[in-house]
């Protein structure tokens, strides 16, 4: 898939697929840190592993618009800022 292609059915039969695949693992989650008695933070989990996955993916999307690694971007920064 490249920068440019038309909306198509497949392609917002993916889109939609995963919405319906993050909002299963979610409610599964939910459901598993609930029968342990909230002893290990499943759904936090899982969101976090979702944020990362889509987080992931926005830098991946704004490095091909910019044309820059803006993730390294941001890592040399939070290190500049370490280092004061």
């Amino acid at each position: 898939m490249t920068r440019g292609d038309p909306i198509s059915s497949r392609r917002m039969g993916r889109t939609v697929a995963k919405a319906v695949m993050y909002q299963i693992a979610v409610i599964t989650g939910f459901l598993l840190e609930t029968a342990l008695g909230g002893l290990i933070p499943v759904s936090k989990l899982v969101l976090g592993c979702i944020a990362l996955v889509e987080g992931v993916s926005l830098f991946e999307n704004l490095n091909t618009i910019s044309g820059t690694n803006l993730f390294k971007v941001v890592l040399d920064k939070i290190s500049a800022q370490k280092e004061k």
